[in-house]
């Protein structure tokens, strides 16, 4: 592992009860080829009775300069942070349909909890394990997250709209709404950073970019009408943009715009992330945050 944790040509990937690190180009010769790879049995810091919680992984961002990844689980609720260097969980929470996470400035993590749930939260990270949440606030479908350090905001994806807040730190934190949109089509799926202006959203039956400054939505590129996108992240050097498209729910393909797929065993992937760093969301020491 390099001096900040990214790697070129590096992808985080998750599904079933695995996140697992993969390069392009190995992958391609060897699909079973793994960098580096995750399951909760791994860190002892997770109480053997919350393991279930980290079933069905569908989140894998990496976060804080590459040295650590956060994950969720749908099935099973939780959502972890967890160091790369030795798979030590250095967070863990419990709810239900856990769909994305977030760590953000004051010692804070927000996660969006989906249906049968439907809440955004806020934790601290300093609450230790199975940590309760330090506030709650109702979104249906809630499905991403995203910190904004330029704009010191916090944007929230439901299944309808989304959500721009501003987030109160402290031993008590909260967060009010400044102002939502409705969606182009509902459904909405991922919410991930595009580039430094924009952030990417994946709904039921298209993609769209959302232009954090002029606050619009507008088609995505080659993928507009791309239906059931469950993941879409563009590598903030190359340019290249990977996807992951649900086929029924999971897939086995890592996709990429203008190149072949990468075939991946077994079938219940989910997500793919590149593993590097987006220059939106929190990074501690690159200025403000």
């Amino acid at each position: 592992m390099n001096r900040t944790g990214y790697g070129d040509g590096e992808i985080y990937c998750c599904g079933g009860s695995d996140v697992f690190l993969i390069d392009v180009e190995a992958a391609r010769k060897d699909p079973a080829a793994r960098l580096w790879s995750w399951q909760a049995s791994d860190s002892a810091e997770i109480r053997a009775v919350h393991r279930p919680w980290f079933a069905n992984m569908d989140e894998c961002k990496p976060v804080l300069g590459g040295q650590a990844v956060l994950a969720a689980s749908s099935l099973g609720g939780g959502v972890a942070l967890i160091r790369r260097a030795d798979k030590k969980c250095l967070f863990y929470a419990g709810g239900r349909n856990a769909h994305s996470a977030e760590l953000l400035p004051g010692g804070l993590l927000a996660a969006a909890f989906s249906y049968r749930c439907d809440e955004l939260r806020l934790y601290r990270l300093d609450d230790g394990p199975a940590a309760e949440s330090a506030w709650t606030m109702k979104l249906s479908g809630a499905h991403g997250v995203v910190w904004d350090r330029q704009r010191q905001v916090l944007w929230a994806l439901g299944g309808g709209e989304l959500l721009k807040l501003k987030v109160h730190a402290g031993r008590e934190p909260s967060a009010e709404v400044l102002r939502r949109w409705d969606l182009p089509k509902r459904g909405g799926h991922d919410l991930y950073p595009l580039d430094e202006t924009h952030l990417v959203v994946t709904a039921n039956g298209g993609v769209y970019r959302f232009d954090a400054e002029a606050e619009a939505f507008s088609p995505m590129p080659a993928l507009a009408e791309v239906a059931n996108v469950k993941s879409l992240c563009r590598h903030p050097v190359s340019g290249q943009v990977i996807y992951t498209q649900g086929e029924r729910i999971f897939t086995n393909k890592v996709r990429l715009v203008g190149a072949e797929p990468i075939v991946l065993p077994p079938r219940n992937l989910y997500k793919a992330r590149w593993n590097a760093h987006n220059g939106f969301s929190y990074a501690p020491g690159a200025g403000k945050n």
